[in-house]
């Protein structure tokens, strides 16, 4: 009685209006849902684009559904245009061709609201206060703020009770930082591709839910932790001189605050989405699919090395000029990182793809093994290193006699 007080004010609230109330909503027998008091079925699933709160089952069961129509797309207006959002796309994306392909990112996952891509975006930056966080805000309004999530690392996203997070439409992940092959780097790669997932709710058992998120990562850190030849990023630098403390600032917190201005008005935001909704995407842009070789960004390429050939062509190049036929774990390591600017846990897959082998010894007068690469073609044993004429010699002086000690 108190709920249809409150939720219908107006109604009469005489004995003989509540019985009929009651009476065709409990007593008589009919198919019409609307005077039907349905019965959950105990799922709760994001289905984005269908306005219904409730979804009816074939069991005659409903699904609640989480995801909602954002407000100011019922504002009706048909103007079509970025408006002061076009600024802050112009400074954070200044390439051309970096900045159609965000968009047709955005714009495809706007005009496609029951499908997903296959892939992410990752936007990186030296700097910080360039934007990103605000891009971030203004795809939020898009997608309509409850159909979002945003987590300020992946550790809400990857731990055991994360159904909350992955039946939003959206997911930010700001100031990403991962280990390559670590669980939380796998587990995101199953969040971005696979269509479903394993998932638990507090105090109910794990159910297999339909992924239907779109992910956008940030981070201030070079994100060296992307593996070689890895579809699942688009990684767009965003570095512009209008950071705090660049020489375009006061110009860039201008464009800032209109875009706050324009987020808080739903004719402007609807104007936005109208004309995402109308944007034609290229031709070559493929939404399950990330052509690193054709699409992938100048960071990308210094990152992956397009197929990895060129990473490997440069540790190839180094370690030919050193002219070794031994190389301590160390060295290649430290050139990797900061040379190749690499992840460190790549070194051994890239020696292995060369055709050096990887060997522990103790050697230098310490009583520890220490990992040494070995030159295809040579070999260890007992502590001596076997050369392709047969020869041998204990690998700590060979070792120290390259090295000129």
């Amino acid at each position: 009685m108190q709920m249809i007080a409150v939720e219908f004010p107006d109604l009469p609230r005489d004995p003989q209006t509540l019985k009929a109330v009651f009476r065709i909503a409990i007593e008589l027998q009919h198919t019409d849902r609307q005077r039907t008091i349905p019965y959950w079925g105990g799922q709760i699933r994001s289905l984005p684009g269908h306005p219904e709160r409730l979804v009816w089952n074939p069991s005659g069961s409903v699904t609640v559904n989480s995801w909602r129509v954002p407000a100011y797309r019922q504002h009706g207006t048909n103007r079509a245009r970025y408006g002061r959002f076009g600024p802050l796309f112009r400074a954070l994306f200044p390439r051309p061709r970096e900045r159609r392909m965000v968009l047709d990112w955005v714009a495809w996952t706007l005009q496609n609201e029951t499908d997903r891509p296959a892939w992410a975006l990752l936007l990186y930056s030296k700097a910080k206060g360039t934007g990103k966080s605000t891009f971030c805000d203004v795809l939020r309004h898009l997608h309509g703020v409850n159909n979002s999530a945003t987590q300020n690392n992946v550790d809400n996203l990857v731990t055991r009770f994360n159904t909350q997070v992955l039946t939003s439409r959206l997911v930010i992940c700001e100031e990403l930082s991962l280990r390559s092959e670590s669980k939380q780097s796998n587990a995101l790669k199953t969040f971005i591709t696979d269509s479903t997932v394993l998932s638990e709710r507090k105090g109910r058992e794990a159910e297999l839910l339909p992924l239907i998120s779109c992910f956008v990562f940030t981070t201030n850190h070079l994100p060296t932790w992307l593996e070689t030849g890895e579809r699942r990023y688009f990684v767009v630098q965003t570095d512009h001189d209008g950071h705090a403390s660049g020489s375009r600032a006061t110009e860039f917190t201008n464009i800032i605050a209109g875009v706050y201005e324009a987020l808080a008005n739903p004719d402007e935001l609807a104007a936005l989405y109208n004309a995402l909704m109308r944007r034609r995407v290229g031709d070559g842009f493929n939404p399950k699919s990330l052509n690193t070789e054709r699409d992938g960004t100048a960071i990308m390429k210094q990152l992956l090395g397009t197929t990895g050939e060129t990473v490997l062509d440069q540790l190839e190049e180094f370690l030919d000029s050193e002219g070794l036929d031994v190389i301590p774990q160390t060295v290649v390591q430290e050139h990797v990182t900061k040379e190749l600017r690499q992840n460190g846990n790549r070194t051994r897959h890239m020696m292995q793809e060369l055709g050096w082998a990887q060997h522990k010894v103790k050697w230098g007068g310490v009583d520890y093994a220490r990992v040494v690469w070995v030159k295809p073609g040579y070999h260890v044993a007992d502590g001596n290193l076997i050369q392709p004429d047969g020869t041998t010699e204990p690998i700590g002086e060979h070792i120290l006699r390259e090295a000129g000690l």
